[in-house]
């Protein structure tokens, strides 16, 4: 996967070279993507979903998203645009909607990782282009899933990594491996999208669907942990909440006037705030986890590669053997 990444990126740079023509190739490649995309939700089969849900497909939809990352941020677009405006930001709205509908093609505790994976193309694009993305809906509708309201199996399989994974298979589905790594993807997102604006305006009004949505799930569900998950993101949503409008009440202007809008709280770093402050320590805590899970994953490569090699080695020996055996015969 870095190696992938490594190609994307380089790929990437190529389309600041010439930003029209790459809106001209962009817009083909976008728009083939649409296609394959209708013709599965038009002609639903038994496997017409896996033309859409692979990594091939998945990889081209984030590719353009870390495109459009890099070429359509405001800051870059100012240096490199005499009118301010990249050519490729028209590409921002069918790709969103291009992926969303793959998001909800198949809906499926199978496919969450996909989802997941997905979702971060978007939060990515969101927050270097500055558009306004509606990522919290596509969360939520994984609180439905059996996956997090049945209790789960216990088992001793390994833990997913989610950054390198669309689909886990059936053995994972109703365990407890599989559920506490949704758990820990619903609340990594969720505060991931909602950082994007803890320094905005309009914040407290942002997360009120949220917060209604998660009070409402925690107060059927059994899952423990997972409540008191809800409950410690919920309070650090409602404390941002009170932070900005504690800081927006001694502000003269009204929301017309966009200039001083786009200053409040220039001056504050993302992480001084409560929700950012909070964002930042898991973000720690999931890099040491994250580490010590690819090293283990490693390992057990590693380890099944030399169980493969000694199996080789022990045949070509069992070759040999029967062929000395041959020869004294003869």
């Amino acid at each position: 996967m870095p190696m992938i990444n490594f190609q994307k990126n380089s790929a990437v740079e190529l389309f600041g070279l010439d930003q029209t023509l790459g809106y001209q190739i962009g817009f083909e490649y976008v728009r083939q993507l649409a296609i394959h995309l209708r013709n599965s939700v038009n002609n639903p089969t038994k496997d017409g979903f896996k033309t859409i849900y692979n990594w091939q497909y998945c990889h081209s939809l984030d590719f353009w998203s870390r495109m459009l990352s890099v070429h359509c941020n405001p800051e870059k677009e100012l240096e490199s645009n005499k009118k301010g405006e990249s050519p490729l930001r028209q590409l921002i709205y069918p790709l969103v909607q291009i992926t969303i509908g793959t998001i909800r093609l198949l809906p499926t505790a199978q496919f969450f990782p996909l989802r997941f994976y997905l979702i971060r193309s978007l939060i990515r694009l969101s927050q270097n282009t500055g558009v306004y993305i509606p990522i919290f809906p596509l969360l939520s509708e994984v609180l439905n899933s059996t996956s997090f309201s049945k209790f789960p199996k216990p088992t001793n399989l390994a833990a997913i990594d989610f950054d390198n994974a669309i689909k886990v298979s059936q053995a994972y589905l109703g365990t407890r491996t599989y559920q506490n790594g949704l758990i820990e993807q619903f609340i990594e997102l969720t505060s991931e999208f909602f950082v994007l604006y803890c320094k905005s305006v309009s914040f407290p009004e942002l997360i009120t669907p949220a917060v209604i949505t998660l009070r409402r799930y925690m107060k059927k569900s059994t899952n423990a942990k997972f409540s008191k998950q809800l409950a410690n993101l919920v309070d650090k949503l409602n404390s941002n909440g009170k932070f900005i409008e504690q800081k927006r009440s001694t502000i003269e202007y009204g929301p017309s006037n966009k200039a001083e809008v786009a200053k409040f709280l220039q001056d504050i770093e993302w992480d001084k705030t409560p929700l950012g402050a909070y964002v930042a320590t898991q973000r720690a805590v999931r890099e040491a986890k994250l580490k010590v899970l690819r090293e283990s994953l490693a390992a057990a490569e590693d380890e099944e590669k030399n169980k493969k090699d000694a199996d080789s080695d022990d045949e070509e020996l069992d070759a040999e053997d029967m062929d000395v055996d041959s020869e004294d015969e003869e």
